[in-house]
């Protein structure tokens, strides 16, 4: 498997990260996951858009214009043969910087790699349950992919544990932020209108919600706990599930 590092196309066997990397350190970085079907990056510009955002809310800058971006991913696609694959880009802060002090000259890391998969079965409904871990919503890492995933993990265990596929993440003031890995949305009245938490409350800001937002199809409005046991229907959506209506145990 072919993958691309800082400006050159390697085997995925080749030692890459450096030991002293703040990515690797500290989580000192942000991600991105897109799925090409059929050699073809869905909503290419929209993920290059947000990693660039998110990089911009932890001062990093992608090594990258969206030209070259694009590029590589056509490039990786095609070394790596005619299949589909999930594309994940991950900029770090590089090896900059003594402990938690970056220094004035960041130079950061990109990787960008191609990971063949099946795409999930249409029929799939996930089974969804309510983490114990709250979703720090004062902290700006809550609204970006951030290397900092632990509570994300955490939580996803959790939710393997109860023999559930996902939990559902509430801030600290009980409301409704989002799952580990998805935006969520409820339907609370029969007119069909999806409801979904604001970024003030901890949500991540996902592709695909920022679509249904702008058509339309889902409006932001803070849910508190109280609000699942009255939705008439759950759906959670990102970049590789689509949108998917949910389940929740008891």
């Amino acid at each position: 498997m072919i993958l691309w590092h800082n400006g050159k196309y390697e085997d995925i066997s080749s030692p890459l990260i450096q030991i002293g990397d703040r990515g690797f350190q500290f989580g000192d970085g942000v991600f991105d996951t897109m799925i090409a079907n059929d050699g073809h990056a869905i909503d290419k510009d929209l993920h290059f858009e947000r990693l660039v955002r998110h990089a911009e809310m932890i001062h990093l800058k992608v090594g990258l214009s969206r030209s070259e971006f694009s590029d590589v991913i056509k490039t990786l696609i095609a070394k790596n043969g005619d299949q589909n694959y999930r594309i994940k880009t991950v900029c770090s802060a590089g090896t900059t910087g003594k402990a938690l002090h970056r220094g004035q000259h960041s130079e950061g890391s990109i990787t960008i790699t191609a990971t063949p998969y099946t795409p999930t079965d249409e029929g799939y409904t996930p089974l969804l349950c309510i983490s114990k871990i709250r979703r720090n919503e004062t902290s700006p890492l809550s609204r970006i992919k951030s290397l900092n995933y632990g509570d994300n993990i955490l939580a996803r265990e959790e939710a393997a544990s109860l023999g559930t596929d996902d939990a559902i993440l509430l801030n600290t003031v009980g409301k409704l932020a989002c799952t580990t890995i998805a935006n969520i949305y409820l339907r609370l009245e029969d007119d069909g209108t999806l409801l979904t938490p604001p970024q003030e409350d901890g949500a991540m800001n996902g592709i695909m919600r920022a679509k249904f937002l702008k058509s339309g199809q889902a409006i932001e409005h803070s849910l508190p706990y109280k609000t699942l046991s009255q939705a008439k229907e759950i759906w959670i959506s990102n970049s590789v599930l689509g949108l998917r209506q949910a389940r929740l145990i008891d």
